[in-house]
């Protein structure tokens, strides 16, 4: 398995070779998707730790027709380093299932699931080289570089739709096709035809829970992205990912993501229910130096390439309110949230914020977590070269809240205002969601 890092020189030279020109205009363009199904998923955390805390995976082939392979990729919290990735192959209306959870060993990716293969096949693939109720997956995560301040234990997913085919044959009197046959199709391919879509047919849910109590679940789609468009063929014997070939580049997919500001709601009642507020930076692609003290972002991402610091953290103004909407004060106010401090900042890929305030009578309210202040830090202009100025504004990010009430855990994604998208001198409102706009 292969580190982020190793392929940084490569990416720089694919940067300069012009790979990464934007394919962005107002009718082509990668969106979040408004129906929930895509071709590129992201799970924007995922959490394992001892008595049985676990992440559950799923992605569903929504296609009656399509056959996929997709790609799965596991990232650490902090330097997005990749610790696990994988295939998985579909058939119509599939769905692959796995956990990522703690043994003995540390955390493990765990699977029964026929979609992915438990050992790598001869010279003729067989049913049996799949996992199977009799023989799951139960592989351990590869170490991250600098654990002292990074770890496999939580981080976050992408989900690559690589190809779809329709021209597959069926087991005969179902609507199924063999593993092995998606397999004998896939392998051989060398690349993905360019200007061909990926058709947007994938979706997946994430539910967080205890196995060992039984007490805890909480269930939530995970971000849906439609028309990214792989068009190069995704295995496992490279670093590949979102700084691979597509139709679109990282800074769209910025452009699609980006949040002006992000409003969530919190808990911090005297009986112990508390939340959890999670920002993941999925565009932001950071890497380790020798010495595990300062990182940099190597991705195309326009974004954290000039945000202007070294280990490229995002600042951010958090408003709290109350359930009177009262705010907190410079000294601390028995009737708001807690006094944020001066100069937060988030500098990981995934951040874990638990709303845990001091001298907090009103136990329950809202958060509205603002990014750099000045319109100037927040826009950034394409790659040089181009016939247009294509550019947004806002933070690139994702973002949930998990609620923990007494032997209840529930999540679900943040409210938020869009950012700008603008190409050349004309701004596109909802330019994230539609393929087509109306200035």
């Amino acid at each position: 398995m292969k580190k982020l890092r190793v392929c940084a020189i490569l990416l720089i030279g694919f940067m300069i070779m012009g790979g990464t020109a934007w394919a962005w205009n107002s009718t082509d363009h990668v969106k979040a998707a408004p129906g929930g199904k895509g071709d590129l998923i992201i799970f924007p955390w995922y959490y394992t730790a001892g008595g049985g805390w676990e992440t559950k995976l799923t992605v569903i082939n929504t296609s009656n027709t399509y056959s996929t392979v997709a790609k799965v990729v596991v990232r650490s919290h902090n330097y997005s380093e990749e610790v696990l990735d994988f295939l998985i192959y579909l058939s119509p209306n599939d769905v692959w299932t796995g956990f990522l959870r703690n043994d003995a060993t540390g955390t493990i990716f765990w699977s029964n699931d026929d979609s992915v293969l438990r050992r790598t096949p001869g010279a003729v693939i067989l049913e049996a080289d799949f996992a199977s109720t009799a023989n799951p997956v139960s592989q351990p995560l590869f170490a991250v570089s600098c654990p002292a301040v990074d770890s496999n234990a939580y981080g976050y997913v992408e989900v690559i739709e690589s190809a779809a085919t329709t021209g597959l044959t069926k087991i005969t009197g179902t609507n199924k096709v063999a593993k092995t046959t998606i397999y004998n199709w896939y392998s051989p391919l060398v690349k993905i035809t360019d200007g061909t879509d990926t058709p947007n047919i994938l979706t997946g849910y994430q539910e967080f829970r205890n196995s060992s109590s039984g007490m805890y679940d909480a269930l939530n789609r995970a971000e849906m992205f439609a028309d990214w468009n792989n068009t190069t063929k995704l295995d496992v014997s490279a670093v590949t990912g979102l700084t691979s070939p597509s139709r679109n580049t990282i800074g769209e997919l910025e452009a699609a993501m980006s949040k002006a500001n992000v409003a969530l709601p919190y808990l911090n009642s005297a009986n112990g229910d508390t939340s959890l507020h999670i920002f993941n930076f999925p565009t932001k692609l950071s890497w380790e130096e020798s010495t595990c003290t300062k990182y940099d972002a190597f991705s195309d991402s326009p974004y954290f390439m000039n945000l202007g610091n070294l280990i490229k953290c995002e600042d951010y103004l958090p408003n709290v309110y109350d359930l009177m909407e009262n705010t907190p004060t410079a000294t601390g106010s028995p009737f708001s949230g807690g006094d944020p401090g001066t100069n937060p900042q988030m500098c990981q890929e995934v951040e874990l914020i638990q709303t845990t305030f001091t001298g907090d009578i009103f136990r329950e309210g809202w958060i509205r977590y603002n990014w750099a202040t000045t319109a100037a830090s927040k826009a950034f202009v394409t790659k040089s070269g181009l016939p247009l100025a294509n550019s947004y504004t806002g933070t690139p990010v994702l973002s949930a809240v998990l609620y923990f009430k007494t032997s209840v855990a529930s999540q679900t994604a943040a409210a938020f205002d869009d950012g700008v998208v603008t190409e050349g001198s004309v701004v596109y409102p909802y330019f994230q969601y539609s393929q087509y706009t109306t200035p």
